[in-house]
């Protein structure tokens, strides 16, 4: 009910420039997005996985009550045989890296090696879009137990928290070159 609710009309009728300045925040995310997706077109996805189907960018505003642009690559869900790289900038949480494998996919070499995986932490979370209980409980790989994880019954998801770069040329460069290192590792 409304009754006990009040509008800022300061905020309302003051907050032109804010949202204004985000809007240009949000173009030049999705210019470093877009710049991403277009050097992956889908015939390279598919030399890495044969059910690729591109890239696609989108955006929200109501993930946890925050603003959000994503670029997934690769997009196949199955959560048996799929594989996802997911960048999720989330307005006021980050920017995240999200590798998604489905149960069968779990490539348990390539997670013994140190790169890329460093500094990434892992999740089993029965979701793997449940991204506040995610980041908020980071669980380094090096602690992964390659058992419970050959065991598990939910798709594994690797990720980490991306520094933030003020130039994008640079974000841009930094996650060319991640979504590379990933793709390198992961096979097919």
């Amino acid at each position: 009910m409304v009754r006990d609710e009040e509008l800022d009309l300061v905020f309302i009728s003051h907050s032109k420039n804010f949202f204004l300045h985000f809007q240009q925040q949000v173009g030049i995310l999705e210019k470093i997005f877009t710049e991403v997706a277009n050097a992956f077109p889908q015939e390279k996805l598919l030399a890495y996985h044969e059910q690729a189907k591109g890239c696609k960018i989108s955006k929200g505003n109501q993930l946890e009550g925050l603003p959000y642009q994503v670029l997934d690559l690769i997009r196949d869900f199955d959560p048996d045989t799929g594989f996802n790289i997911r960048f999720l900038h989330w307005w006021g949480k980050g920017c995240y890296v999200f590798v998604t494998y489905g149960k069968q996919r779990k490539n348990l070499n390539a997670l013994n090696q140190s790169s890329p995986w460093e500094g990434f932490n892992f999740s089993l979370s029965p979701s793997p879009f449940n991204y506040l209980e995610i980041v908020e409980t980071p669980r380094s790989i090096r602690a992964l137990d390659t058992k419970a994880l050959a065991s598990s019954e939910h798709q594994l998801q690797i990720w980490k928290k991306i520094d933030m770069n003020k130039s994008a040329f640079v974000m841009a460069e930094s996650l060319l070159k991640l979504t590379e290192d990933i793709l390198s590792y992961h096979g097919d």
